[in-house]
């Protein structure tokens, strides 16, 4: 049996209106894996219908400021999109 979740695109600029009756059909996730350690926790989810490189980008920032936890940021994997992801790494 395939699960599946079905929700609403988060457009991620806190606007709602934008989000009616928009289905998502990806979701983008963020994790924090451990390099020298085995372990990975989620850090955020969204459901978007595809996401624009500068959203990405700032996201990614946003995730970079984990050394204020003692957390180092040593690299990004990115799945998806070829262009999009070249896109955002070039921000």
């Amino acid at each position: 049996m395939q699960r599946m979740v079905i929700g609403l695109v988060d457009n991620l600029t806190g606007s709602e209106d934008e989000n009616i009756l928009r289905l998502s059909t990806e979701v983008l996730v963020m994790m924090a894996v451990g390099v020298l350690q085995q372990w990975k926790a989620p850090l955020a989810y969204y459901l978007v219908g595809g996401i624009k490189s500068a959203v990405q980008a700032t996201l990614i920032k946003q995730i970079s400021q984990l050394f204020h936890f003692d957390l180092h940021v040593v690299g990004f994997t990115c799945d998806g999109n070829c262009y999009e992801n070249q896109q955002t790494l070039s921000i």
